[in-house]
C-alpha cells in the first residue's frame, strides 16, 4: 500500500487555492480520527491525518459491540450494505460469577456487533473522499509546540510537518497528550476471538456478561459473531489478576486457543487535561471512554462533532495567526469543548464504576434480583443507554431498592 491512503490529494489541494485555510493536522487514523478528519475536511478545511500502522483497523482491540444510538451518527443502511454490521443483539445475560450455576438475569436489547477493521476503513475512506489526506506508516517522533511543528518518521526518513491546529487521536498513549502533560491511566482490556468446541454453543442474539466482586468494578463478556465464533474478553486494573481470571474465563467455554485482540482501555477523569492552545485531544486519547463498559466509539465520535463545529466556525472568523491562536482560540474553542453534556454523562459512568468497585458479593446478587423486574427490564430496553442520567432516574422510580446502593456513590 501506497503511504497516502488512496490517490485523492486534489481536492485537499483545489480546496486550499481557493481559499487559505487553517492546516489541521490530527494524529492517529482511528475511527474518531478519521471521522474529525471526515467531517473538517468536507467543511473545506485543510486537513492530514497521520497514522504510524500500516494498514487502517488492524490489530483489531475492541468488542465491536455498540447501541443503535450510532444510526443516529452514521448511516446505517451504508453499514449493513458494506457488511460493516455482522451480528444484532438482542438480548443480554447479566451472571453473577461464571459457574453454570450461578445467579442470572436476561434484559431485552436492540445492539449491533461490527466488523471493526471494515468500519475503521469506511471511515478512513469517508475522509479521505471529503478531501483529508491520510499517511499511513508515518510515526510521530517529536512535537515542538512553541513552532507549531511535527517531527514525523516514515521508513528512513525524518518530515517535519507544520500545523495550525493539532489534534491527538492516538490512543490511550497519546504522544500527543504526553506533549501537553495529560497524564492517562489505563486498564487492561483482554480478548480473544475464537471458534467455540463441538458441544459449545452459544445463542448468536444473546451477549453474556460476568460480573463479580472480584472483578473489581469490571466485567467479562462472551459477544457472538455467529453460534460458532465469538469474541471472550474481561478487563481489570491488574494485569496478572487481570490475565487470571481470563483464563478462568475462557476455561468455562473451553476455549484454548483463538486470534487474541487485546489493548489499553483509558480510564476517564474530569479532571483530564484535552487542550492546549491549539492542541486538543479526542477519542481515547481524551479517555472519552464509558468507565462503566468501556466503550468510547460512540462517546469519541459524539466528541468529534463538538469540537468539528467549534472549528469550522472558527475557520469562518478569519485566517489563523499566532495572536489568534494565543486568545480568541482558546476562548472561543476550549470552554465550549469541555462544557457540554458529553463530560457529564462519562462524569457519571466514572461516578457508576467507583459505587461498582465499593460492592459486596450480596449486593451484586441484589442487583442480580432487581434486574428482574419486568419494569426495570421495559425501561433498560426502551431508554437510551447512551443517556445515562435520564436512564438511572427512571431505574430508581422503577425500583426504589435501587436506592440501598447509592451509599456506594459517595
Amino acid at each position: 500500500m501506497h503511504n497516502k491512503l488512496g490517490n485523492n490529494n486534489k481536492i485537499g489541494n483545489k480546496i486550499n487555492r481557493r481559499k487559505k485555510k487553517n492546516k489541521i493536522v490530527i494524529i492517529g487514523a482511528g475511527p474518531i480520527g478519521c471521522y474529525l478528519g471526515s467531517r473538517l475536511a468536507k467543511s473545506g478545511c485543510n486537513v492530514e491525518i497521520y497514522e504510524a500502522k500500516k494498514k487502517i483497523g488492524e490489530p483489531v482491540q475492541c468488542t465491536g459491540i455498540i447501541t443503535k444510538e450510532i444510526e443516529k451518527i452514521l448511516d446505517s443502511n451504508i453499514l449493513y450494505e458494506k457488511e460493516i454490521i455482522i451480528n444484532n443483539i438482542k438480548q443480554v445475560e447479566i451472571n453473577h460469577n461464571i459457574k453454570k450455576n450461578n445467579k442470572s438475569a436476561v434484559i431485552p436489547i436492540d445492539d449491533i456487533i461490527i466488523d471493526r477493521t471494515k468500519f475503521d476503513q469506511h471511515l478512513a475512506k469517508l475522509a479521505q473522499i471529503n478531501g483529508a489526506k491520510i499517511f499511513l506508516k508515518h510515526r510521530v517522533i517529536r512535537i515542538d509546540k512553541t513552532r507549531n511543528e511535527v517531527y514525523i518518521k516514515f521508513k528512513n526518513e525524518n518530515k517535519k510537518v507544520t500545523y495550525d491546529i493539532l489534534v491527538g487521536a492516538d490512543g490511550p498513549t497519546s504522544i500527543v497528550g504526553s506533549n501537553i502533560n495529560s497524564k492517562q491511566e489505563n486498564i487492561y482490556g483482554l480478548q480473544m476471538r475464537a471458534k467455540l468446541k463441538k458441544g459449545f454453543e452459544v445463542d448468536k442474539q444473546t451477549y453474556k456478561v460476568f460480573i463479580s466482586k472480584k472483578y473489581d468494578g469490571y466485567f467479562g463478556w462472551v459477544v457472538p459473531e455467529t453460534e460458532k465464533i465469538i469474541r471472550i474478553g474481561l478487563m481489570g486494573r491488574n494485569v496478572k489478576n487481570t490475565k487470571k481470571l481470563f483464563e478462568e474465563l475462557k476455561k468455562e467455554f473451553n476455549i484454548t486457543s483463538g486470534e487474541h485482540q487485546s489493548g489499553l482501555i483509558p480510564v476517564y477523569s474530569p479532571r483530564k487535561k484535552i487542550k492546549e492552545r491549539n492542541i486538543f485531544l479526542i477519542g481515547d486519547a481524551a479517555a472519552q471512554v464509558k468507565a462503566t463498559t468501556g466503550g468510547g466509539l460512540v462517546p469519541g465520535m459524539k466528541a468529534a462533532q463538538i469540537l468539528s463545529k467549534q472549528i469550522i466556525t472558527l475557520q469562518k472568523i478569519k485566517p489563523y495567526n499566532k495572536k489568534f491562536t494565543a486568545k480568541k482560540l482558546q476562548d472561543r474553542l476550549k470552554k465550549k469543548y469541555e462544557q457540554v453534556k458529553l463530560k457529564r454523562e462519562l462524569k457519571l459512568h466514572k461516578i457508576i464504576n467507583s459505587a461498582l468497585r465499593k460492592m459486596t458479593t450480596s449486593e451484586y446478587e441484589q442487583i442480580i434480583k432487581c434486574l428482574k423486574n419486568k419494569k426495570i427490564k421495559k425501561i433498560l430496553f426502551e431508554e437510551n443507554r447512551d443517556n445515562s442520567t435520564k436512564l438511572i432516574l427512571k431505574l430508581l422510580i422503577a425500583e426504589p431498592r435501587l436506592i440501598l446502593f447509592v451509599k456506594n456513590l459517595i
